[in-house]
């Protein structure tokens, strides 16, 4: 390229001496090549000089070319000043839009903006100018624009997802291979009960003549796991091998997680492991295209981890060969990524002494502080299986060792220590440990309400239920008036505060409540929370006690 601007140079030059016009398409060319050799600043000078020229004017070639320089120089103030110029001289080209659609596709906090706002995002208002400029959307708009989508919210998905690749087999584009994979996950992601939105979708491009590639059908096989449709992955995985792609070790795992979900599955899971197993004696991942020892390396060990999870529900042979497995696959030892999962599986099996002596096991943990967030994962699977086994006094001891050693506790671990205490009638320590849970949004809306309905199966007077309800107010009350943080914001916490509120005597409050819900919810949600809350407090025979 530095070649071609010089030679380019030369030309323009000679035209010049020679009183040769030079066309409006020369300096786009020149514009070009100083553009891919990575001479932004002398783009934006010929394009200035080009704003200024008596007889040529910018087309939207000219205007792309000096947006992509400005983009790359970090200037998106001025890329955005441009595209708006560009759009008043009525000279609007895909190009100027794509380029700042690829910028803003990957800014990943564009997605979640520190306010929470379900704002629209900037890959959106730029679509949403090339519908209302009449420019129609090319290759480059659609391969940027899915891109784009990937870390976006799930109403955003299911508001611009479907739409943008319908409007892109309308045109006749065929997606790139990543995009596939891309389009792929992001139907994956839509709400559905199973993976039959992604099954739709890949079929679809199945019949526009896409031919899948391994990352394609481990994207389908990911949608799978997503949903835990363990039979559609299993179909997916035999349509894999049977178009002559070999699986990879990502997409064992992928398998090997949707299977997961279902005890039923277990026996199904254990040939598939096995075939795991094969594939890598065999070794046929290092001949793989695009093979990285890292990735294959993670790729295996998540696979390994599924496959112990799944050891749960299977005997106890099983899982000492997944653990043999485990350790050969890491030299030896088994890694310590996967010790946590090995924990939580033999807790689950209801052998909290093993899982400890496994702990136990590991070197000093203070000598491990190097690999602080996989130790941290082996401790708070430990603390929950204890809990989950109602091992309380070990269950106090290792959460004052963790507290010691300075590990957080990660939100499952929380909440299952917490119902602990409150089992073992220790409700002061139960208020402490509301007090320093998180007030980030995600937690307030997934893991606060759920908190405290486990903490409800621990009621078992009224006095304890008044006690719950005070400390739900007391917590959650100052959040109920920030829409951004309310936990009735969810199906669960309209349905918490509505049985606290009748559990705890609040009669009136509880009445005023439900009238709100029902004027604010649709009749079908509505319907859906009092089917919930009936079958909740049949769960925990409340009828008496409300009585």
């Amino acid at each position: 390229h530095w070649r071609l601007c010089e030679l380019q140079a030369a030309l323009l030059e000679q035209m010049n001496q020679v009183d040769m016009p030079v066309k409006l398409s020369h300096w786009n060319s020149y514009m070009m090549t100083l553009s891919r050799n990575g001479q932004y600043r002398d783009t934006l000078e010929i394009f200035e000089d080009l704003r200024k020229h008596p007889s040529l004017t910018p087309n939207g070639l000219t205007f792309g070319w000096a947006i992509s320089a400005s983009v790359q120089l970090g200037d998106l103030t001025l890329a955005h000043k441009l595209l708006e110029d560009m759009r008043l001289a009525k000279q609007c080209t895909p190009m100027g839009y794509n380029t700042l659609i690829k910028y803003h596709g990957a800014d990943k906090e564009a997605h979640n903006p520190a306010d929470q706002e379900l704002a629209a995002h900037p890959v959106f208002e730029l679509l949403d100018m090339m519908e209302a400029d009449g420019v129609a959307k090319d290759w480059y708009t659609f391969l940027h624009a899915f891109h784009g989508l990937v870390g976006a919210t799930t109403e955003k998905l299911e508001a611009r997802g479907p739409k943008l690749f319908d409007e892109m087999v309308s045109l006749g584009i065929m997606p790139a291979a990543s995009t596939v994979s891309t389009i792929i996950d992001i139907f994956g992601r839509l709400p559905a009960p199973d993976a039959s939105r992604a099954l739709q979708v890949a079929r679809q491009l199945q019949d526009m003549g896409i031919t899948f590639d391994p990352n394609n059908w481990n994207a389908l096989l990911k949608a799978c796991a997503r949903r835990g449709d363990g039979r559609a992955a299993m179909q997916i995985f035999q349509d894999m091998t049977a178009s002559g792609v070999a699986p990879q070790s990502w997409s064992f795992h992928y398998i090997l997680d949707a299977l997961s979900h279902s005890p039923d599955n277990a026996m199904t899971a254990v040939k598939v492991f096995r075939q795991f197993k094969d594939h890598f004696k065999r070794g046929t991942w290092r001949r793989m295209i695009g093979y990285s020892p890292d990735q294959e390396r993670r790729a295996q060990q998540a696979a390994i981890r599924s496959m112990i999870l799944i050891c749960a529900d299977l005997p106890m042979e099983c899982m000492a060969e997944v653990r043999r497995f485990a350790a050969q696959q890491s030299g030896g030892e088994m890694h310590l990524s996967l010790i946590g999962p090995m924990i939580s599986t033999i807790m689950k099996k209801g052998m909290p002494g093993q899982a400890m002596m496994l702990l136990r096991g590991i070197k000093d943990p203070d000598q491990s502080m190097g690999k602080h967030h996989q130790m941290h994962a082996v401790f708070n699977a430990a603390l929950e299986g204890l809990c989950l086994n109602k091992c309380f006094q070990e269950a106090v001891h290792l959460h004052a060792e963790i507290e010691r050693l300075g590990f957080p506790l990660n939100t499952e671990s929380t909440m299952r220590f917490t119902e602990m205490l409150a089992e073992m009638g220790d409700w002061e320590s139960v208020e402490r440990r509301m007090q320093s849970m998180p007030t980030s949004r995600n937690f307030i809306y997934r893991a606060l309400p759920q908190t405290f309905l486990r903490l409800a199966h621990t009621c078992s007077s009224h006095e304890d239920w008044v006690r719950l309800l005070r400390l739900w107010r007391a917590y959650a009350q100052p959040l109920l008036t920030d829409a951004k943080k309310s936990p009735l914001g969810t199906p669960k916490g309209q349905m918490l505060n509505l049985l606290l509120l009748e559990m705890g005597g609040r009669q009136e409050l509880a009445k005023e409540f439900r009238s709100t819900l029902q004027s604010d919810l649709s009749e079908a949600a509505f319907s859906m929370l009092e089917t919930s809350l009936a079958s909740f407090k049949e769960e925990l025979n409340l009828h008496e006690l409300s009585s």
